[in-house]
């Protein structure tokens, strides 16, 4: 019984750490693989035990957000990303008025109208571009393709048209 509960749940955990991959993979554009979050892990249930559950969590949570960001997902993958938005809206917000400025804020408002600035700032239409993407370089294609939806249970087809972002970060 302990045998085929470990196994329900290993494939249960590896198949939400594929669908999230999936969604990842379709908001960003290329293939995303949990190796470039989780260096020199492929599958979730190759991480030990312990982290298992917290990287699945993550990785949800990451296509919830990047599924809110609308058509900027694609810009949010990476760190240099994510630190070239934040970079982005902090000059915007250093444009406040002084008094603003001035103004003293715990650290949860403040992470709260960064969070706020971000989305309104993903919610810019992005044809054309917002000149700060401009600059940015392009990302390198993949070589190899993997199908995250065969693992997470589907037909192997790759089609992730059903799969849909989440709600705001």
């Amino acid at each position: 019984m302990n045998n085929q509960t470990d196994l329900y749940s290993a494939q249960r955990i590896q198949q939400r750490a594929a669908l999230a991959l999936a969604k990842i993979t379709k908001l960003a554009g290329y293939t995303v693989g949990l190796d470039e979050y989780w260096p020199g892990y492929y599958r979730v249930v190759d991480m030990p035990p312990a982290m298992q559950e917290e990287a699945v969590r993550q990785l949800e949570r990451e296509a919830q957000v990047l599924g809110s960001m609308g058509g900027m997902a694609q810009y949010g993958v990476t760190l240099g990303d994510k630190l070239l938005l934040y970079r982005t809206v902090i000059e915007q917000l250093q444009d406040f008025p002084q008094e603003q400025l001035n103004m003293a804020v715990t650290w949860a408002q403040f992470k709260g109208r960064l969070n706020k600035e971000i989305r309104a700032e993903c919610a810019k239409p992005i044809s054309p571009r917002p000149a700060w993407l401009k600059a940015r370089p392009g990302r390198p294609k993949k070589e190899e393709t993997y199908d995250h939806t065969a693992e997470a249970g589907g037909n192997g087809s790759g089609n992730t048209d059903q799969i849909r972002g989440g709600g705001q970060p």
